[in-house]
């Protein structure tokens, strides 16, 4: 490609297009975003620069990420997530959750969706549904095994594998010394 002709491409790059919902709820997005108190002023801060201290008062929730904002067709972007009004948040949290547990209800919507304080809202939602905790799946610590050291040296060894420098090498220990040897494979 040349480079008027890889310009074009770049140009034609619409973001809205890989958005992973029904163009009836990009719609709905799209006229939350402009009657939300705060995402107009945001547009209006990515469009035309981040004034320090306008925007301290008035976007600040989204002043240590403008860097990473952009705006297309009247839908905010944080990079390649959406970002979600105000009044569609509640909304997307029942859309996206499941009951097996925070660490998977936590992982669709930090991959497609954005808003200050994310997390902390969706543990919040989370931890008042009675379904939710029911399921939660527990984890438990490992409890730590401990080992006998051994009376002689080399008689119980631990061995593993290491690459470096796409190099394969065997690191053998003893666990009465702590001696260990490192031989390339």
């Amino acid at each position: 490609l040349n480079t008027s002709e890889f310009e074009k491409e770049i140009e034609s790059i619409n973001m809205s297009d890989f958005l992973a919902v029904s163009e009836e709820r990009k719609q709905k997005i799209r006229q939350a975003t402009l009657e939300d108190d705060m995402l107009p002023k945001v547009i209006v801060r990515i469009q035309n620069g981040w004034d320090e201290s306008e925007t301290l008062m008035v976007t600040k929730p989204y002043y240590n990420i403008s860097d990473e904002l952009s705006v297309e067709d009247n839908i905010v972007y944080r990079g390649e997530r959406c970002v979600i009004p105000t009044s569609m948040r509640t909304e997307i949290m029942n859309l996206l959750h499941s009951h097996i547990g925070l660490k998977a209800c936590l992982r669709r919507p930090r991959e497609l969706v954005y808003w200050p304080n994310m997390t902390s809202m969706i543990k919040d939602f989370i931890g008042n549904r009675e379904t939710c905790r029911s399921f939660e799946m527990k984890e438990g610590k490992e409890p730590i095994i401990q080992h006998d050291i051994p009376d002689r040296p080399w008689a119980k060894v631990g061995a593993d594998i290491l690459t470096f420098d796409q190099k394969d090498y065997l690191i053998t220990v003893d666990y009465n010394s702590n001696f260990f040897e490192i031989d390339r494979v």
